[in-house]
């Protein structure tokens, strides 16, 4: 089964073997490039570019003018003339995302342009010298941002990787040198554990008899240098040895067979828009504006108001009708009722049973109700599919794209007991599921899920079975983007589900469930960004546990997103039922910063001071858009998980 995995290249600085041999001049199967030439002067670089231990400057990556050129004009807000673009704050939240990781190195945007270089498709002169070798990375921004797009089209080469048995990749190389001698071919390299990821230049074919063949690489952590990765036919084996860092032992990249194959990455599925996952349905279509490659330095004026002055409001006890039916229902009301009547004082489960969580079975009228939760068992049939909203989220775009910070495993089942990734009790890998794809690299693995599915992840390093690690997630879906910190792996409830967005006929409600696993030591940090019809929203939850450090029991935490009437919630409650008691008198502290923007200011309102304070089994809720329309913003909870709304709180003010 196909990796299809990112280059992250954390400075890899590997030793080969025996380059004192290599001739620089003639190969059996040649394209002409020669890295003292044609490769860059310097070397890979990370998140600053030094000159000397004392002179150190920033890198500049990708900026709103590569944005454009990747996704076209649905990432912007407004045109510049210049060519840049104020992004939506989704793209941004993504841009900012894919700059970070190349603090880790450019080896992947290096290996890319030198070939496009080569190729005629781009020229040196465009950025400071008629030689490639001869550029300059210090203080030339145009080359910093070229490097980094190319870098950044990795996240897009899903389905276009080739990866196969040494000997086909061998015979593959030269039938494309022999083809077209002024292209040469970007490689992927992992170690057998899948770490150590880089990416290197293939230029050219050199048979050394016995079955052994040398592909010539240029490896932008050696300049100048001419190195080799080493085919074995006989044994259809390949290897290239180096170390981490300078110094130290070597390790030794290699494969045999289908194991760990290295990658052949051709340019042209690069070249051209990509399509924007995050990007809201109804974002504008490309303008086909010229988009120029280089431009003087942009820079968008963040503006930061002071937080809200809080005072001693008393809490209002208005019941949940009174205060959400309006907007959370509005097929529902009945202006004939008055707000005390028995109708009006259901419980949290009873007015958001129904839409939180539609394949759950309700209780009659005649039974006492219970907290039903999702299961994080093993998948069961459920006895409805949901309904998309025709006019909502059904685009092309409709999926999901889930990506991790680390090398890790990632499996995923659904209730039809299809699965797709490497499930480690069988030791099998498996593709089942219609319209999924996983992906492992180093430090970043993903999936590729349909926004229609409920799905059940699990995410975990079965190499080290730690059970204590913990990672990073991010989650795209058209609109929105959803980042999760402090993740802790999973090895037997499944430390993900995903409940899709169903459209409920009675209400007109839409609205998905991310369910996130956890413990009182590792509860997520969540980072919620939102661009649609409404407006652009960003929304940070910082959680700490204040109970027993002896407890140890599983949590889920639920978060809940309604996307026709803007609401976003939290849910916390105990995984297993029997282990609801353990938390009887702990509390769960959420702190929040939320930022809102409109055409002409940026709102924010933070819980630092006064943060949210609830139960086991504890909710709250709120409606971003009311504060977009002038409203205060306010959340209603039921904090000490009785089932019974009783707060309504405006955020930002003492609970």
């Amino acid at each position: 089964m196909k990796h299809k995995l990112f280059l992250l290249c954390a400075f890899l600085l590997l030793i080969g073997i025996a380059f004192s041999a290599v001739s620089a001049k003639n190969y059996d199967v040649d394209t002409g490039f020669r890295p003292e030439a044609d490769g860059f002067g310097f070397e890979n670089y990370g998140g600053q570019i030094c000159s000397n231990f004392w002179s150190c400057s920033s890198v500049q990556n990708l900026t709103s003018i590569e944005m454009r050129r990747m996704f076209g004009d649905q990432v912007c807000k407004k045109i510049n003339a210049d060519g840049s673009c104020t992004l939506l704050k989704v793209a941004k939240s993504w841009m900012d995302e894919v700059n970070r990781t190349m603090s880790g190195g450019h080896c992947e945007g290096m290996a890319v342009l030198s070939t496009l270089f080569y190729d005629g498709i781009k020229k040196p002169e465009d950025f400071g010298a008629k030689k490639v070798n001869n550029l300059q990375l210090e203080n030339n921004s145009p080359l910093q941002r070229e490097l980094a797009y190319w870098f950044a089209t990795q996240w897009f080469m899903d389905g276009h990787l080739i990866e196969e048995d040494p000997n086909t990749q061998l015979e593959t190389l030269i039938k494309w040198f022999k083809k077209d001698p002024n292209r040469t071919v970007p490689i992927g390299i992992f170690k057998k554990n899948l770490t150590g990821g880089h990416a290197i230049t293939a230029y050219a074919v050199e048979e050394r008899g016995n079955g052994i063949y040398w592909i010539m690489v240029y490896d932008n952590n050696y300049p100048d240098e001419e190195r080799y990765i080493t085919v074995d036919t006989k044994k259809n084996s390949w290897s290239y040895s180096g170390a981490t860092m300078a110094g130290m032992q070597q390790d030794v990249y290699d494969g045999k067979g289908n194991k760990n194959p290295f990658q052949l990455s051709p340019v042209d599925s690069r070249l051209g828009k990509f399509d924007c996952d995050f990007c809201p349905a109804s974002s504008s279509e490309d303008s086909g504006a010229d988009i120029p490659d280089s431009i003087p330095d942009v820079s968008i004026p963040w503006i930061n108001p002071d937080v809200e002055t809080p005072d001693e409001d008393s809490s209002s006890s208005d019941s949940i009708y009174d205060i959400f039916g309006p907007w959370l229902f509005p097929d529902e009301q009945d202006s004939s009722k008055s707000p005390d009547d028995s109708e009006s004082s259901s419980s949290i489960y009873d007015l958001l049973m129904p839409w939180l969580f539609p394949d759950t079975v309700q209780p009659t009228e005649q039974t006492e109700f219970e907290p039903q939760r999702i299961s994080t068992a093993t998948p069961k049939p459920i006895p409805s599919t949901p309904t998309p909203k025709p006019d909502n989220n059904t685009d092309k775009n409709s999926y999901n794209k889930i990506y991790v910070d680390k090398d890790i495993n990632i499996y995923v089942e659904t209730d039809a007991d299809q699965k797709a990734g490497y499930d480690w009790e069988s030791d099998t890998k498996y593709d089942s599921i219609p319209g999924v794809t996983v992906t492992r690299s180093v430090y970043r693995s993903s999936a590729l899920l349909p926004t229609d599915l409920k799905y059940y992840l699990w995410i975990n390093s079965p190499e080290e079975r730690s059970n204590q690690a913990v990672f990073d997630a991010e989650i795209t879906s058209p609109g929105t983007v959803l980042k999760l910190r402090n993740v802790l792996e999973s090895y037997k409830e499944p430390n993900f589900v995903y409940n899709p967005p169903v459209h409920r006929e009675n209400n007109d409600v839409e609205y998905e469930a991310f369910e996130i696993m956890s413990d009182p030591a590792h509860l997520p940090e969540i980072e919620f960004t939102i661009s649609d019809k409404n407006g652009e929203y960003n929304l940070k939850f910082f959680t700490a546990f204040d109970g027993d450090e002896k407890i140890k029991e599983p949590i889920d935490f639920v978060i809940f997103h309604d996307y026709d009437y803007s609401q976003v919630g939290i849910w916390i409650t105990a995984a297993n039922e029997e282990n609801a008691s353990k938390f009887k008198n702990a509390k769960f502290q959420v702190k929040g910063e939320f930022y809102l923007w409109d055409e002409t200011m940026e709102r924010y309102v933070a819980t630092n001071k006064y943060p949210i304070k609830m139960g086991i089994d504890g909710m709250f809720f709120f409606n971003y858009k009311n504060w977009l329309d002038g409203d205060g913003y306010f959340f209603t909870g039921d904090l000490d998980g009785d089932s019974e709304f009783e707060t309504w709180k405006e955020i930002g003010k003492k609970l």
